[in-house]
């Protein structure tokens, strides 16, 4: 398990479907979680890497949320203050305040692995993960919405909240970003306010606003 934070993503013989599926499967098992959830962490910004945040998106995704925290949320909650992958993660993505020279599908990766920290309810966790997607997304608004679109439907009103509060954040703190602002705005108007699905939570509702709010002062 280790290994796989070391060998080059061509380096794995799991191009066969049933390898993955296997892995998928036995995921969640005690005897496995941690090291191997600490590993995939640890890859999950590397593009074309079987195990990289695209594997644990798909996992995640498929799993409805009562099975999602009995595994995933508690691994989290007890990765506050463990100096692990997911410290590591954040850490570094809040260090980057938009100065983040890699490439829009590593920024993207990054950003799926945070917002799916914030089904935790370790308030640590959350709160950090937060900062970190927003200081991530600064300056890389296409980003941002990329990540609203792949979690557009989720069942987590956890993630939701805080994926737009991570992105209201990051645009606040965004420079000559305008023309990509403008254009979340309006997949927010076609998606959200025209079809009647915005969230009824009202911390999630005023980050919405906010975002409507900043993007009318914009000239893009």
């Amino acid at each position: 398990i280790k290994s796989i934070i070391w060998r080059k993503p061509t380096a794995f013989a799991l191009k066969n479907k049933n390898a993955l599926a296997y892995m998928h499967t036995h995921l969640n098992e005690s005897w496995t979680t941690d090291a191997m959830l600490n590993a995939i962490i640890s890859v999950a910004q590397v593009p074309k890497h079987p195990f990289n945040a695209e594997f644990i998106h798909s996992r995640l995704m498929n799993d409805p949320m009562p099975i999602r925290d009995t595994w995933w949320s508690t691994y989290l909650h007890e990765q506050h203050q463990e100096k692990e992958a997911v410290e590591r993660l954040i850490n570094w993505s809040w260090h980057m305040n938009g100065n983040i020279n890699s490439t829009d599908e590593s920024i993207e990766l990054l950003g799926v692995t945070l917002c799916w920290m914030f089904t935790t309810s370790n308030r640590f966790i959350r709160d950090k993960a937060t900062k970190a997607l927003s200081s991530l997304l600064t300056n890389h608004a296409n980003v941002s919405l990329r990540l609203l679109k792949r979690f557009e439907n989720i069942d987590d009103p956890y993630i939701t909240e805080r994926l737009f509060a991570s992105v209201f954040g990051s645009f606040v703190r965004s420079n000559n970003d305008d023309i990509e602002i403008s254009k979340t705005v309006k997949w927010l108007t076609n998606n959200l306010v025209n079809k009647n699905k915005v969230p009824v939570h009202l911390l999630t509702r005023d980050y919405i606003l906010g975002i409507f709010e900043l993007a009318s002062k914009l000239d893009p």
